[in-house]
């Protein structure tokens, strides 16, 4: 006989047909009873293997039931092998040898060109990858070649802002030596002031004291006229009125000197000699010049509010490249402000919401081991919950919600301003009013793309 899951497959409809004629039998009135090979599968839904062998079993050993079987069938139901195994006619087995093995070179042309249809598909797959890694690797040279212009570009700018910044330091030095040899020249000028003044003050006097001294002589003058006509005066009256002509004209070239040298003088520097050389000029001889008026006191002012000062880069490091951000992460004691949102839907925009958060913690948890920086990162919504520690590091990286009806913008700014001035603060956001409030309270900003690439380094 023949065998095999082959001719099994060929003569299954047989098989399946035999089953049903047996349960009609059982359920015909008299009932005709099934072979016993075939009872325990009669009420199968589903035939199992075994059943199938059962019943080709009875149908080789049953001939009756064969025939009731082949009876019950026609060929155009079953099939021409299924049927030949019913029926059996002379030469059936031969014959339906040949349909096996017809159908296993069927078969085997199926497998066959499956194959090749599945080797198609896969060199076809095998070519578009290497087409795609082609495309990738020309995008990668033309990427490399635009990298290397670019930082070609910023080293020549680097260079240029480094010698313009040794221009503006010369330049700030010639000012420093200017300004300090126009404050020694002002002292000077005020020690001569001084000194003038103080010549100045003599001279009144002694101009003053002149006349009364004329009057107080002209008693002894008449009583000497008259005892004999040799008269000498008790003064020198030319004297007195040469040395007042000569502290007059010397005060005057002081005071034009003063007014050449406060010109070259800073602004408070000139009005303070502006001063003195008005108080050099002589007075007017009709009467004494009044006393100065007393000096004012100062004001006491309170002291301004003190306040954080950014953090400053390098020399010639731009505020927007990624070595700023780099260089600000690694300050000592810096402490780096998220707005968590903005940055994360930036980075992972693919992806939901809590793997975007996930994915944000897990990369500032990495930043803060490579660098120590403190992180604390800000997002919207109070209803959720997320640890404030992420256990992948020893170091901490703090993450808070915003209350309800609270913006993350507003917690991040309040963040801001109650930590301690003592601290550096960077601000990690492209929202413009987060940067505009960051940078009003002394603190760095970093965009979300800076951040971004310092993360992904």
């Amino acid at each position: 006989m023949l065998g095999g899951p082959l001719a099994d497959g060929l003569v299954r409809p047989a098989l399946e047909a035999a089953l049903a004629v047996a349960r009609e039998g059982e359920d015909d009135t008299p009932a005709i009873p099934a072979p016993t090979p075939l009872r325990p599968f009669l009420r199968f839904a589903k035939l199992p293997p075994r059943a199938l062998s059962a019943t080709r079993r009875a149908l080789d050993g049953d001939e009756g039931f064969r025939a009731r079987v082949a009876e019950a069938t026609d060929e155009e139901d079953l099939g021409r092998a299924a049927w030949l195994f019913l029926a059996r006619p002379e030469g059936w087995e031969d014959e339906l040898a040949a349909l096996v093995t017809g159908a296993g070179e069927a078969a085997r042309q199926d497998a066959d060109r499956k194959a090749e249809h599945d080797a198609r598909r896969r060199l076809a797959g095998v070519q578009e990858a290497l087409r795609r890694s082609e495309d990738v690797a020309t995008a990668a040279r033309a990427e490399a070649e635009g990298a290397g212009a670019a930082l070609g570009e910023e080293r020549r700018a680097r260079a240029a802002a480094e010698a313009a910044a040794e221009a503006v330091a010369r330049r700030v030095d010639g000012l420093v030596a200017e300004r300090d040899r126009a404050r020694a020249a002002a002292a000077a000028a005020k020690a001569e002031l001084d000194t003038l003044r103080r010549r100045v003050a003599d001279q009144e006097a002694q101009r003053r004291a002149a006349p009364a001294a004329m009057v107080e002589a002209v008693p002894a003058a008449v009583e000497a006229a008259a005892a004999g006509p040799e008269v000498t005066p008790p003064f020198d009256v030319a004297a007195v009125s040469s040395g007042l002509e000569d502290a007059a004209a010397a005060a005057s070239a002081l005071a034009l000197r003063l007014r050449a040298v406060v010109a070259a003088l800073a602004p408070s520097e000139t009005a303070q000699a502006a001063e003195a050389a008005e108080a050099a000029a002589p007075a007017e001889p009709a009467e004494p010049a009044p006393p100065p008026p007393p000096e004012p006191r100062p004001r006491r002012q309170d002291a301004p509010p003190a306040r954080r000062r950014p953090t400053p880069l390098p020399p010639a490091t731009f505020v927007d490249s990624v070595e700023a951000a780099e260089h600000l992460v690694r300050v000592p004691g810096m402490v780096l402000v998220v707005d968590g949102y903005n940055i994360s839907q930036a980075g992972w925009p693919g992806h939901p919401i809590a793997e975007q958060r996930r994915r944000l913690a897990d990369a500032l948890a990495e930043l803060a081991a490579r660098t120590g920086v403190d992180v604390r990162v800000v997002f919207d919504g109070s209803e959720l919950r997320m640890p404030g520690v992420v256990p992948s590091t020893g170091k901490a990286v703090r993450v808070s919600f915003s209350a309800p009806g609270v913006e993350a913008d507003d917690e991040v700014l309040e963040l801001v301003e109650h930590l301690p001035l003592s601290r550096p603060v960077v601000v990690a956001s492209s929202d413009r009013r987060v940067q505009t409030g960051a940078v009003r309270s002394g603190a760095n900003v970093v965009s979300n793309e800076q951040l971004l690439a310092v993360l992904r380094r």
